[in-house]
Order: structure tokens, then C-alpha cells, then sequence
């Protein structure tokens, strides 16, 4: 991988598949990696009619190959391998072949595409978020696990479900999340006697405090590549004025009308902090590193946060080795009870799990996508990788006794709400990250910013529905 900043598109869209989350192994135990297995991808063939999927098992005595595409890394194949070990020494008639997938996730998708395009595909594949699962369901290429996940009794973290489910039906079996939070730096809110907030009034009259100490009330930096960070702010005032559910419909590429008049008063929302002052500078001035500098610094009180900081906050070439004893992470964002929206939401994303629907070996796969999907497995792959992982059934490793209590936390949520940037259609997100800009710079009002976003929502729902 070349040394150049990875963005955090490419952060979420790697997940997994590239091990990046092993940066915050600064944080947990260390163990020995195991050795990687090296398997070649499948040649491509030209695509067939999708067969009815197996379901006779194998014939007593014959040991059964599973093949399945996931990622590399040391800490990934260490986790992966002792889990495989685990699972094949309770089932001596199934055997896991892993094919390693690149790094980088065009490639990934290659690879992945291809054996879904060929005669015999894998037998189980991790997949690269919620829009590209759905994208796979519309085609007609993966199977609906609905009733397969029900069976098993686990429980996942609130929404992950939901997230993973198209038309009604779950196709994805979640596995490890990102998410965001605020993280306030304790030492400017001891010095200046400030609770953190934890109402939508307290989160004002504290920015109000903060700026008269010439402290930036929430450091926010959304400079070109960074815009995401513009889209989950908005994002975050969506959710809380209308919920998850109305969020997530409009989301739906083929149904979504963005009519709601409450997406001009998220805007004008964030817009009014802005002119306030609460964020410093313009936010499209300076990237998201500017502003984690800031709240490392001391001279921000706030950052809106995602699970990826993390690897910057736990790294001490990159951020004060001092910065993690005095900070206070918090799931549950401020509110106000005039929202329609969940007062205890995040906004996150889960990957996970995805079966082709001419799985060759669909038995054994459900048989080693449950052990894949367990406590004991979630346990291993947090231990080794220090990912958050959707099945509650593990116990956070962390050392730091602030991520341990934001793990916890997301067991209480009301549910979890999309990134803006990574559900739907992707044509929509940089229309409205140029919408949120024009806004926040006074160039157009919130009713012609939406208005523009809604024509390019409009031409992705004609064109995905001529499609469909």
C-alpha cells in the first residue's frame, strides 16, 4: 500500500477485507500471527442462469471444500485462522478454503464479481457495505438469510439487522461495524466548569460558553475528500428530525422522493452552528485532520467522531501520548424532544457476511457461516483485529477504559442510521455534499440547495427503476 492519507471512504469500503482496523491493536493484547494461506481466485467464466442452490448435504464420509473470498493482513489471518481451526475440528467433514482478496476495493470487487459470474462461485464471501449488498440482492445473486439468522438466537447490535435487509428480506449476515460519537476533550471542560451536554439547549449554551473562551466549540473539517464528514452532520440532524425509517426509505434508490421539507431544516441547522461560530473556521476550509489536530490540541472542545479515529487517537506518533486520560466518548448525542426522531441513534454501518445464491455447498456453509457468525468467533476476530462487532456476545479487550464503555454502549441504542456517503445511490452524495457547501456559504438557501438534490435523486430512481 503506497504511503498517501487513506480517506475514510476507503477506510469503510476495506473494512475487513484489508485488516486496516488491526492499526488499533495499540490498544488490545498482542498475539503471535499465523502463517497466511495463499489461494488463487477462481477463473472467470462467462455468467449462467442462476441455478436453484444446493441443499442436499454431502455424502456421509466425504469431506466437503468451502471456498470463500475475504481479506489479508496478520492480525485478520491469525483471527480467521484459529477460528477455521476451531470450526474444522468440531466438523471433520468440512474443510474452509480462504482466497485472499486485494487490498484495494476495485480489485476486491473483481475478484468477488467474477466467481459470482462463473459456473461454480465461492461458497461465501465478505461483502463491501450496505449499498453494494443491495445491489447484489436487486440482481438476483445472493441469498435472503432472514429466517437462517432468526434460527440461530444471537443478537446483534440494534439496527445492524435493518441496515442489511432489502425489500423486507436480511441478505447480509452482519459481522463488524463503524459508527460515530463525540469525543470532548474533559481537560478545556474541567478548566472552564462545563458538563458534557446532553440535551440539544445544553449543547448550545455550552458552544456558547466555550467560543467566549476562545475555544472552538466542535472542531469539524470537511475540505475536499473530507466531505463525508459534512454529509454525516447533516446526516445526524436528518435522523434526528425525522427517524431512521424515514431516512432510510428516502435512501431506497427505487422509492426515494427526498421530499420531506425537514432536509431544509437540517441544513438550516448546521448552517445557523456554522454562523454561530460553534465550528471555528468554515469547515470546508481545512480536511478532517485539521480538525482532529484541534481537539488534540486543546483548542477544540469537541469532534464528531467516527470508529476510524480511533487509529489516530491511539497512536502516539500521530496524537499526544496523554490525549485518551482525558477525554470522554459518548454514544448518545444531545437531543431535543420537539424531534420526531430516535433520541439515542448512531450513525454507523455494517459489513458482513454474503452467500451467492449458486452456492455450491449451501449446508455446510449455513452450518459454517453460524460458528463464522457466533460469540465465540466475534471474541477471536475482536481480540486479534479489535474491530466492533455486531453480535453482542463478546467482551470489549480494549485497554482503554473510555472504548470499553463506548463498546457497551452501543447495546442500549434506539437503532443505527446509515453514513450518508455509503447507502443508496452514489450519484446522490457529492450533489448533496455540494448542497450542504452552498448552504453553509450563504450561496443558495436550503429549499434551492434541496431542490437541486432532489432532481439528481429523481434521475437515479427513473434510471434504477427503468433497469429493474
Amino acid at each position: 500500500m503506497s504511503s498517501r492519507k487513506i480517506s475514510r471512504r476507503e477506510f469503510l469500503q476495506m473494512g475487513a477485507l484489508t485488516g486496516v482496523g488491526a492499526v488499533l491493536a495499540a490498544c488490545a493484547p498482542q498475539s503471535t500471527p499465523a502463517p497466511t494461506p495463499t489461494t488463487a481466485a477462481p477463473a472467470a467464466a462467462a455468467p449462467t442462469t442462476a441455478p436453484a442452490p444446493t441443499t442436499a448435504p454431502a455424502a456421509q464420509g466425504e469431506v466437503v471444500t468451502l471456498q470463500q473470498i475475504d481479506g489479508a493482513g496478520a492480525p485478520y489471518t491469525s483471527a480467521i485462522t484459529e477460528v477455521i481451526g476451531l470450526f474444522e475440528k468440531a466438523n471433520p467433514g468440512i474443510k474452509i478454503e480462504r482466497i485472499i482478496a486485494p487490498s484495494a476495493p476495485s480489485e476486491t470487487w473483481t475478484v468477488i464479481n467474477s466467481s459470482l459470474a462463473s459456473g461454480r462461485p465461492c461458497d461465501i464471501f465478505f461483502g463491501s457495505g450496505r449499498a453494494w449488498m443491495k445491489d447484489l440482492a436487486r440482481k438476483g445473486m445472493i441469498i435472503d438469510l432472514t429466517d437462517t439468522i432468526k434460527s440461530w438466537g444471537y443478537t446483534f447490535l440494534p439496527g445492524t439487522l435493518e441496515q442489511l435487509t432489502f425489500k423486507g428480506k436480511c441478505y447480509s449476515a452482519p459481522w463488524d461495524i463503524q459508527f460515530k460519537f463525540f469525543t470532548y476533550n474533559t481537560n478545556i471542560f474541567k478548566k472552564y466548569s462545563l458538563n458534557i451536554p446532553t440535551t440539544w439547549a445544553e449543547w448550545n449554551s455550552t458552544c456558547e460558553e466555550l467560543k467566549k473562551q476562545k475555544v472552538t466549540p466542535s472542531a469539524f473539517g470537511a475540505q475536499s475528500g473530507d466531505v463525508w464528514a459534512a454529509l454525516n452532520w447533516v446526516g445526524l440532524f436528518n435522523q434526528k428530525l425525522m427517524g431512521i425509517k424515514a431516512v432510510a426509505d428516502d435512501y431506497e434508490v427505487e422509492t426515494g422522493t427526498w421530499e420531506n421539507p425537514l432536509y431544509e431544516t437540517a441544513l438550516d441547522l448546521l448552517a445557523e452552528q456554522n454562523d454561530k461560530g460553534y465550528f471555528g473556521t468554515n469547515p470546508f476550509a481545512s480536511p478532517h485532520q485539521v480538525a482532529q489536530a484541534k481537539l488534540f490540541g486543546d483548542t477544540a472542545g469537541s469532534l464528531y467522531c467516527g470508529s476510524w479515529d480511533l487509529t489516530v487517537m491511539t497512536d502516539p506518533t500521530k496524537c499526544p501520548p496523554d490525549f485518551m486520560t482525558h477525554i470522554d466518548m459518548e454514544s448518545k448525542i444531545w437531543h431535543d424532544p420537539s424531534w420526531a426522531g430516535e433520541p439515542y441513534a448512531v450513525q454507523g454501518g455494517a459489513m458482513g457476511w454474503d452467500i451467492p445464491t449458486k452456492c455450491p455447498h449451501l449446508p455446510e456453509t449455513l452450518k459454517w457461516l453460524q460458528f463464522e457468525e457466533s460469540g465465540q468467533a466475534s471474541q477471536i476476530f475482536h481480540h486479534y483485529i479489535q474491530y466492533f462487532m455486531a453480535n453482542v456476545d463478546y467482551k470489549p479487550e480494549w485497554l482503554n477504559a473510555e472504548i470499553v464503555k463506548l463498546t457497551e454502549s452501543l447495546k442500549n441504542i434506539d437503532g443505527m442510521f446509515d453514513f450518508s456517503d455509503q447507502s443508496g445511490d452514489p450519484t446522490i452524495w457529492p450533489a448533496y455534499g455540494t448542497a450542504i457547501q452552498a448552504v453553509l456559504g450563504h450561496e443558495e438557501t436550503s429549499k434551492v440547495a434541496m431542490d437541486k438534490v432532489r432532481a439528481v435523486v429523481k434521475t437515479a430512481r427513473d434510471k434504477a427503476n427503468a433497469s429493474g
